[in-house]
């Protein structure tokens, strides 16, 4: 933790807040017609020269994004306005609202029945095609192939994005949390750190996605979420979705992109703790900034932060004040980056 300097440290938050805006506009709610797909909010509708244009682009599809649209909107201004009543539940009514209305607006302006995903689904968890497929069912057989330097770089390569990906959210949710010392250090780092590695393990196990730390913990920060009794809650609830997931996955996307919009403009306060008068601080920043939401990857902005840090550094007869694990973290990078393997 210490190896990231407190400029870059500073920077996650703003530009996680920018990675959860440009998913709440973007890849969260997407849709597909029979002129392609899939369309965005913020690149297929708002980019449109006019609106003739983006009917035509996206053919079908047009209504129901119109509807998207308007439902995000009328969520995001929800929460906005519980929020200044002081409404502790202000996200969750938002993401509500939105549902609701979107909904209302599928059933009686679309004609579509918004449940129709429900038809036929099964509310009993397919424990045993996992037991058959998944569980436990490792296969190094490719893996031994590919080479002893191969498979360390990729060992290495995986393990910094994911260690790195953990910490940037950490650090990201800790400081809209307000639990950041004045150095920019989060308290119980290790132990974090240790429960996201077990559960990254364990999923593998299992034959899940990649059980890790996700950005969208910011909602639940903001939220009022401080301890782990809420991550113990969320733990709870999350499994009980598993009886109830064709329920869960009514919740239509523009609602929960109300949340991530409304979120990640919070965390953009984290600006005012950056010191824009040090090139030091500005630069990694700024393209930190900009590397979350394009590339999608907390570690690979990170990375490129801690980079452009390091040689800025050095090259302004500075390299002195970078620690030596900051050094070698930077050549980790660069070698991610623009060895290939």
């Amino acid at each position: 933790m210490e190896s990231i300097p407190l400029g870059i440290r500073m920077g996650i938050s703003p530009a996680i807040g920018l990675m959860l805006l440009n998913i709440g506009f973007g890849s969260n709610a997407g849709l597909y017609s029979e002129t392609g797909g899939p369309f965005y909010i913020m690149r297929d509708f708002f980019s449109a020269l006019t609106p003739s244009v983006a009917k035509t682009t996206m053919g079908s599809a047009y209504p129901q994004m119109v509807l998207y649209v308007a439902t995000m909107l009328l969520g995001l201004f929800v929460i906005i306005a519980l929020d200044r009543k002081g409404v502790k539940a202000s996200v969750i009514l938002g993401m509500l609202t939105a549902a609701v209305v979107y909904w209302a607006g599928e059933y009686f302006v679309l004609g579509m029945n918004p449940f129709r995903n429900m038809a036929g689904a099964s509310f009993v968890p397919p424990v045993g095609d996992m037991l058959e497929t998944t569980f436990f069912k490792f296969n190094f057989s490719g893996f031994l192939q590919m080479g002893w330097f191969t498979a360390i770089t990729l060992i290495i390569t995986f393990c910094i994005i994911d260690m790195f990906d953990t910490i940037g959210t950490l650090v990201g949710t800790a400081s809209r949390a307000g639990i950041l010392d004045e150095e920019g250090n989060m308290p119980n780092m290790k132990e974090a750190l240790l429960s996201d590695a077990i559960a990254t393990v364990t999923g593998a196990c299992t034959g899940t996605s990649t059980v890790t730390t996700f950005v969208e913990s910011a909602s639940g920060v903001e939220a009022g979420g401080r301890t782990g009794l809420t991550s113990l809650t969320c733990g709870v609830l999350f499994l009980s979705c598993i009886f109830i997931a064709p329920v869960a996955a009514a919740i239509p996307a523009a609602a929960t992109s109300s949340a991530l919009v409304y979120v990640g403009i919070l965390m953009l306060m984290g600006l005012k703790n950056v010191d824009f008068n040090d090139m030091d601080q500005m630069v990694p920043v700024g393209i930190m900034l900009i590397g979350m939401p394009v590339t999608g990857s907390i570690g690979h902005a990170i990375g490129l932060g801690m980079v452009s840090y390091t040689v800025i550094k050095m090259f302004t007869g500075k390299a002195k004040d970078v620690s030596t694990l900051t050094y070698v973290i930077s050549v980790l990078f660069l070698v991610k980056f623009f060895v290939a393997v």
